[in-house]
Formats: C-alpha cells, sequence, structure tokens
C-alpha cells in the first residue's frame, strides 16, 4: 500500500485518505484490493476505447463446483505495440454459443466497450462456441 501511495496511485490515495485502514481486516483488504483493481481496469479500459480495432479471445472451462465460465481477453493495437490483457471472467447457465455470445456481448457492454471494434474472435477451438454445428456465429 505504501509503494501504491508513493506512486500516486489514485485509487489507493483517495482510500486511504477517507478509510484509515487498519490492514488486519480482512474487510480492509478486501477493500484495498478492491479499489486498486478498480484503478487498473479504468485504466485499461481507458486505453482499449483509444484503440480503433480489438481482438477479443475467450477461453471455456469448468470449475470445481461445476459452474461453466470463460476468460475474456482483449488484444488492441495501442500506436505501434500490441497489448494483451486478460479482461475479466464470465458465468454462464447454458453452453450453447447464443448463450456465449450474449455473454460476452453483455460484458463488453458493461465495460463500455463498442462491438463495433471487435475484428476478431478468437476461441481454443471449442466447437459449441464458434457455432461450427449451429451456424453462424453472428445470426
Amino acid at each position: 500500500m505504501e509503494h501504491l501511495s508513493a506512486q500516486n496511485c489514485p485509487a489507493v490515495v483517495d482510500y486511504q485518505k477517507f478509510n484509515k485502514p487498519k490492514y488486519a481486516s480482512s474487510i480492509s483488504v478486501s477493500e484495498c484490493l478492491t479499489s486498486i483493481g478498480s484503478y487498473i481496469q479504468s485504466s485499461l479500459l481507458e486505453k482499449i476505447n483509444q484503440c480503433k480495432y480489438i481482438a477479443l479471445l475467450a477461453d471455456e472451462s469448468t470449475d470445481e463446483a461445476n459452474r461453466t465460465q470463460f476468460a475474456i481477453l482483449i488484444r488492441c493495437l495501442i500506436g505501434t505495440e500490441v497489448d494483451d490483457h486478460f479482461f475479466g471472467r464470465v458465468h454462464v447457465k447454458r453452453t450453447d454459443a447464443a448463450s456465449f455470445m450474449a455473454a460476452i456481448e453483455e460484458f463488453l457492454r458493461a465495460k463500455t466497450i463498442p462491438m463495433a471494434k471487435i475484428m476478431f474472435v478468437g476461441f481454443d477451438g471449442c466447437n459449441t462456441m464458434s457455432c461450427v454445428n449451429k451456424g453462424n456465429f453472428y445470426s
């Protein structure tokens, strides 16, 4: 926390200014992590929204509690450099292509990332996600 405060991380500075953290409490730790995560995500969103084109990568998995989820990664061109970022995890109730696409669209809308910027969508080879047996992905 001290290091991030010295770096003028706004989320940490604001948190320390208003909350007087004790650091021994799991609630304080959780609040600090939420503040830092929020700052990092808003910085990434700012970068991503400046990109002209975005590639979206998704990898589906089932966790130990038997919940289907997938990770969303975003690749974009910033200046002359390609940036890759893990951007989130989405839980889905159904494992058909329409449900996956609806979850991706909802996730992007919530993060204010325009669908029109998505120029490529890549999956891990899962036939369900790419609609190989169900018709057109975008229908």
